[in-house]
This record gives C-alpha cells, sequence and structure tokens, in this order.
C-alpha cells in the first residue's frame, strides 16, 4: 500500500490541484522530525487522562491519531529516503560528468593518439562511475559494460562481424577479452539486440530472464542476473546499431518501490543520459580517427 501510495505521489508531485498542494504542504511538515515528537508528546499525555477519566469515546479516538500520526511519519521519511537517493544519484551523475571531462582533457593534452583511445577511456570511466553509484547510492550490486560491433576484414577478403567488450566493470572482474564472431554469442541478449536493431533501452525482468536457452541462466553459470538493461545506440547510421551499455543487476533494483520496465527506462531516461551521450561522442572521435566518417 505504502509503495503505492509513494509511486501515485511521485506521479502526481507536480501537479497543480487542491489535492497535490494539500500533500506537499502536509509532507513540508510532516519531514520535520520534532512536529512527529512534539504530537506523539502531546497525545501521549493526554491520551492516558482520557482514559483514567472514563472518556472512551476521545481515548479511542487519540488511540487513533497516534496511529495515524505513527504512519504519517513513515510515509513521510520512506518518500523523503527516496528523493534524497534521487537527488544524490543525480548530484553525482553531475560530479562525475565533470570528473569524466576533466580526465578526458588531459587524455587531449598528453597524449597526440588519443582519438584511438579515446572510446575505450570514456568507456572506462562511465562503466567505473556507474557500478560505483549503484553500489554506493542504492546498495545494489551491478555489472556494467559497454560493448560494440564491427566488421572485421581477412585476408581473403572475407569479412565478418564481430562483438568486442571494450570495457567492464563488477566485483570479479575488470578485463575484457578479445573479439568473436557475432553468431558465438546466440546464448548473450546482446547478440539478439544487435541482429534485431533493437536501439534504445531494453529491459529484461526476472520472468524474461528465467529463459533456459539464454546466458543468464545456463546452470554452468552461477550468477543470478535480477535485471538486465542494454541501452543501445545508433552513433551515426539510424539502422545500423552500434554499441551497447550494458547493466546487470545483481541485486533486485526498485525505484519507488517499483522496478517495471516503465519505471527502469524513465530512470535510465532521467539518469544515465549523460553518460551514454559521451560514450556516442567517443565512439564517433574514435570512428574519425580511422577516417571511416568525417570530423566530428
Amino acid at each position: 500500500m505504502s509503495d503505492k501510495l509513494l509511486t501515485w505521489i511521485e506521479n502526481h508531485k507536480n501537479d497543480d490541484g487542491a489535492l497535490v498542494q494539500f500533500i506537499r504542504l502536509s509532507y513540508s511538515v510532516g519531514q520535520k522530525s520534532y512536529v512527529h515528537t512534539t504530537i506523539s508528546a502531546l497525545l501521549g499525555i493526554f491520551a492516558p487522562i482520557l482514559y483514567e477519566k472514563g472518556k472512551n469515546i476521545l481515548f479511542i479516538l487519540f488511540l487513533i491519531l497516534i496511529i495515524l500520526d505513527g504512519i504519517y511519519a513513515y510515509i513521510c521519511n520512506a518518500y523523503s529516503k527516496e528523493a534524497y537517493k534521487k537527488r544524490k544519484f543525480a548530484h553525482e551523475i553531475l560530479s562525475n560528468q565533470s570528473s569524466l571531462l576533466k580526465s578526458i582533457t588531459v587524455e587531449i593534452e598528453n597524449n597526440n593518439n588519443w582519438k584511438s583511445k579515446i572510446f575505450k577511456t570514456v568507456s572506462d570511466l562511465v562503466c567505473e562511475k556507474i557500478y560505483q553509484n549503484f553500489k554506493e547510492i542504492f546498495r545494489c550490486d551491478t555489472r556494467v559494460s559497454v560493448e560494440y560491433v564491427f566488421n572485421k576484414n581477412f585476408k581473403n577478403a572475407k569479412s565478418e562481424k564481430h562483438i568486442k567488450m571494450v570495457s567492464r566493470r563488477s566485483g570479479k572482474r575488470s578485463t575484457v577479452r578479445k573479439s568473436v564472431e557475432l553468431e558465438k554469442k546466440r546464448k548473450y541478449y546482446a547478440y539478439k539486440i544487435f541482429l534485431n536493431e533493437e536501439g534504445g533501452v531494453n529491459v529484461l525482468d526476472t520472468t524474461e530472464l528465467n529463459d533456459k536457452d539464454i546466458w543468464y541462466k545456463n546452470p554452468m553459470h552461477t550468477t543470478d542476473v535480477k535485471t538486465y538493461i542494454g541501452i543501445a545506440v545508433k552513433a551515426y547510421d539510424k539502422n545500423d546499431l552500434k554499441f551497447i551499455l550494458q547493466i546487470d543487476f545483481l541485486d533486485t533494483f526498485a525505484i519507488n518501490g517499483h522496478n517495471s520496465k516503465a519505471d527502469i527506462r524513465d530512470f535510465v531516461e532521467n539518469y544515465l543520459t549523460p553518460y551514454i551521450n559521451l560514450i556516442h561522442v567517443s565512439y564517433l572521435l574514435n570512428l574519425n580517427n580511422k577516417k571511416e566518417i568525417p570530423e566530428v
């Protein structure tokens, strides 16, 4: 019930109706701890007096008020905690952007071949920041990675589409492996995204992750992924998917108590877009270095 109420408040907090205005006022008052301390003290003093004097109806009314004040305090506190997490996450993103831009500037100033390394450098920094943010703010363990596809040419003029993880950050491994043919990654959901050109935010919930035909539920692996997010970008050609920022949630992740696909997509669009944009620009700069596209 409280989760639904918190979600309703979050969805309607910017409305101008009288009810929402009243809720805003109630919240601004209710988040102050001394208000509930004062209310509890007064009710606690008068309730026994009314009971001793046989004022049963008033006594019951005071008991109800004590319970309602407890609920009131709980809701205000719960909403305040969720709002704090979002504010802190947003603050970290802004701080991280500044830090990332400084790191990129240092790379550009000190490396003549910076364009050839910028995609990996930025991807490494972004994966690290996202991993740390979820771990420290939401107490949620994740695996964050960036994968991209490219056409690998061979001496016999043969060309194959390959997939490579350019960056990875998790609690167990932060190293990447060499590229492999895309067809060999059929067990991974990224394969489906690249194959079907499914750009945008792709989300797999617990039910979909139980599919025995994908890697996540392979009995040979012990990793239990609760939710998968694959943010796929079509770089410069709207018909050609180029890279994916992936987040595997190893703990349950919820926004205001909910983890529906719509909630997660909204969260990604509101809070992770700046990171995607940085990777996107670095990817284009890398292609420009290879003379595959004009100056960015």
